[in-house]
């Protein structure tokens, strides 16, 4: 009896202590959610899910914040730069862990750089894949010259095939992105033409059950212990069983012949005994880095897995996105074909080539009209907070309204016109480097 008087003691003090001394508000949310489902039907369908995005971001215009109900989560959006600037930026260490519902567990794993908990091992993994594909990577030449090559590659391929009948300009950009992440992590090499088809389907499978809008399983997963299956959650396993399988070979390799040279150099092996010396790479690194027990074998295949499982959703659809802009803008077009034509000729350009700040214009230009993902990647709260009266718990899934933000005619003039003028001052192209606070003045889905 005193065990029970005790615990509801408690229970009592916390309520009343929360009631009168932590007053928070209650997070706005839309209308329109059903009892048990909430926002489902509204976030379900990628277009239809953009379009609320751009509604609920005039609604809740003053409140820099709303949430939304997806069964029993809750899912809050931050409405403004200045939320994002003060959530993200300095209260970061909260807010830098990433969720995994159960569509995208089934597909990652913890041991993945992007869901792995905010961090020791986050930050050593990340600065690990710095060094291949950070803004100034240790081996910068040679991943230019990798990343030139890839591209000429897929100017050909338009070139020579985009008459031909059934011709896909996004199946394109997809292969081409592959290759070259592929390129980037094993030294140049070229990924086997017979791989591409069959990543781009894994990729390609497990992106179209991605999302908030999940299946009623992913949502009570208790319902799964009553044979219920989710169609999701299966797909996405299958994809991620095929991935790995098609990727994991070429990193074991790599990791067979860093161990072998190290076998060498200790008089432990033969140097016949191996085929090749694995170069300096990304899959290098991390075989290094496994072999000195700083990571173990999964997250090592993630290390490699992850990056490409990034490639189609990226820089293929921005890719994308950025030449259906240029085709429906023809003085756009024609200004960036003689730019091209008066610094580079009749050759491709280079990341030696200069004078092409309006190029770049263009791409971000492109990136704020239509971010690959309208909301970034998906944050996760490691513990309570409060944000202008409204209590966030800990677990909380937290997404940008960059859909919105990135269209305010009060951050952008003439918003909604593809104008890549916007980021030039003086000749050059703006980036963050001349001062351009983020989140004010450039592209949100950029940074």
């Amino acid at each position: 009896m005193s065990w029970s008087l005790l615990v509801l003691f408690i229970l009592t003090f916390t309520f009343l202590f929360r009631s009168f001394f932590c007053r928070t508000k209650s997070l706005p949310s839309p209308p329109g959610a059903l009892p048990y489902l909430g926002h489902i039907r509204q976030v379900s369908n990628p277009a239809v899910f953009r379009s609320n995005l751009l509604r609920w971001g005039t609604l809740f215009s003053t409140s820099h914040i709303f949430q939304l109900k997806i069964g029993p989560r809750r899912i809050v959006i931050l409405n403004s730069e200045e939320a994002i600037a003060e959530l993200y930026n300095r209260r970061g260490a909260t807010y830098s862990s990433r969720p995994l519902d159960a569509v995208t567990s089934a597909f990652f794993s913890e041991k993945s750089t992007a869901f792995t908990p905010y961090g020791k091992m986050h930050r050593y993994a990340r600065a690990l894949i710095g060094e291949t594909f950070g803004p100034a990577p240790s081996t910068s030449a040679l991943v230019s010259s990798y990343i030139e090559r890839e591209a000429l590659s897929l100017v050909r391929t338009i070139k020579d095939t985009s008459h031909l009948p059934g011709f896909d300009l996004g199946e394109a950009l997809g292969r081409a992105s592959i290759s070259t992440i592929w390129a980037m992590i094993f030294a140049g090499e070229r990924i086997p033409e017979e791989k591409v088809p069959s990543i781009c389907t894994a990729l390609r499978g497990f992106s179209k059950v991605a999302g908030i809008g999940s299946r009623i399983v992913s949502l009570f997963p208790f319902l799964s212990y009553f044979g219920i299956q989710d169609r999701d959650i299966e797909a996405a396993k299958k994809a991620r069983e095929r991935l790995i399988a098609l990727i994991a070979p070429r990193y074991l390799l790599a990791l067979d012949r860093v161990r072998k040279e190290r076998s060498i150099e200790k008089g432990e092996l033969q140097a016949a005994e191996l085929d090749k010396v694995e170069p300096e790479s990304h899959a290098r690194r991390v075989a290094e880095a496994q072999l000195a027990g700083k990571i173990d074998q999964e997250r090592a295949i993630w290390l490699i897995v992850g990056l490409l499982s990034a490639s189609i959703d990226t820089t293929g659809s921005t890719l994308h996105f950025t030449l259906s802009f240029i085709a429906d803008s023809p003085q756009v077009q024609q200004k960036a074909y003689k730019l091209l034509s008066s610094v580079c000729g009749s050759a491709p350009p280079s990341f030696k080539s200069t004078g092409l700040e309006y190029i770049k214009a263009v791409v971000k230009e492109s990136t704020r009209m239509w971010p690959v993902s309208p909301t970034g990647m998906p944050r996760m709260t490691d513990k309570d907070d409060v944000y202008q009266g409204y209590f966030i718990p800990k677990g909380t899934t937290v997404l940008m309204n960059i859909r919105y933000i990135q269209l305010l005619e009060e951050r952008y003039d003439e918003a909604k016109d593809f104008k890549p003028e916007r980021w030039l001052r003086e000749g050059e192209s703006l980036n963050l480097m001349d001062g351009v606070k983020p989140c004010t003045s450039f592209p949100l889905f950029s940074l």
